[in-house]
């Protein structure tokens, strides 16, 4: 994980859509689309990634020091969108994360689903 390229793929919007620039209607917010494990899946909405890469998945200390750098990484982001790929452990290693620094993000979880070849939501956090 690069803190650079996560900062770069944090967008700013208005969450009305209300047509202003944020800075007018004063309800600008923050969010970032990232998928979980690089190399599982193809996902189209994403170009970056929380692991890049996960050498030993037994190595828990590992796999749960990347996400809190993650989870500190978008400590002032509204909306976290991640794309679930790959595995459980490191999945669970960003929910703790998140859930152990008592981050106030919207948080939600897209899977994917093989009958319809699309990506379903599911909000952990809010």
């Amino acid at each position: 994980m690069n803190k650079e390229i996560i900062q770069e793929s944090i967008t700013y919007g208005c969450p009305f859509n209300c047509g202003w620039l944020c800075e007018q209607c004063d309800q600008a917010f923050t969010s970032i689309s990232i998928g979980l494990c690089q190399g599982r899946h193809e996902i189209p909405q994403v170009e970056n990634y929380i692991y890049d890469e996960i050498v030993d998945v037994t190595d828990v200390a590992a796999i749960e020091n990347t996400a809190t750098l993650f989870v500190e990484s978008v400590n002032h982001v509204d909306y976290i969108d991640i794309y679930v790929t790959g595995l459980t452990i490191a999945l669970v290693a960003v929910l703790k994360a998140l859930t152990e620094t008592k981050h106030h993000s919207i948080v939600t979880l897209y899977h994917y689903n093989n009958v319809t070849k699309e990506y379903f939501k599911q909000v952990f956090k809010s």
